[in-house]
């Protein structure tokens, strides 16, 4: 499915679900999430097998913009951007977040499809879900990128994620992730002073260790 460059392609509202199985999502466009919007914290989103390729937010959420339940597993988000923050995925309210043997490469945060410049963070992902959890386990972040633009925003950053709530990261691995501007921080990850990160059996390097 394609958005043409023009538009979004799924919005989920209200007590919507939404289960995409082997699908892919591309071109999508508009001002928060590209490809889907789900702005209702009653709502749910499942994504199993499917790749979100080449999607763009000019606000947050190159992919997917996220204020209900969002579940990925197995899924591929290539070549997202946002102007501002979440390359990939922006996920915000109190409902939680499971990402489950997926690969994020090549989205970036900042970089804004209409030409502003005011930066953003979270090169793939962007959580901010107060006291729920977000659980990542068995994926992959490379190539991320974040950038503080031309505007005043600082002490930010996070080339793959983002945290400002709680996060598990299990069994993944990092590499080539970045961040640039000034008193910008985080190639791989950015954790706020509000923010709980435990991270176990893990990989940062250069190149990606395979995974099981």
């Amino acid at each position: 499915l394609s958005g043409g460059n023009a538009t979004r392609i799924f919005t989920v509202g209200g007590s919507g679900y939404l289960r995409l199985s082997d699908v892919t999502l591309q071109n999508g466009k508009d001002a928060s999430g590209g490809a889907i919007l789900q702005n209702s914290t009653s709502s749910t989103v499942k994504c199993e097998a499917s790749t979100f390729e080449n999607n763009k937010a000019s606000a947050n959420g190159g992919a997917i913009s996220s204020d209900g339940t969002l579940d990925i597993d197995g899924c591929t988000f290539e070549g997202n951007q946002s102007g501002d923050d979440g390359g990939a995925i922006y996920k915000g309210s109190g409902f939680p977040l499971t990402i489950f043997g997926s690969n994020f490469t090549d989205n970036s945060a900042g970089t804004d499809p209409d030409g502003q410049t005011n930066g953003g963070m979270g090169g793939a992902l962007v959580f901010t879900g107060g006291i729920v959890v977000a659980n990542i386990t068995g994926s992959r972040f490379d190539g991320n990128t974040a950038t503080s633009g031309s505007g005043d925003r600082t002490g930010y950053g996070g080339g793959a994620i983002y945290n400002d709530a709680i996060m598990n990261i299990t069994a993944s691995v990092f590499a080539g992730n970045s961040v640039s501007g000034d008193e910008w921080h985080g190639g791989a990850l950015f954790n706020t002073s509000s923010g709980t990160l435990s991270l176990n059996y893990s990989h940062f390097g250069i190149t990606p260790l395979p995974l099981p």
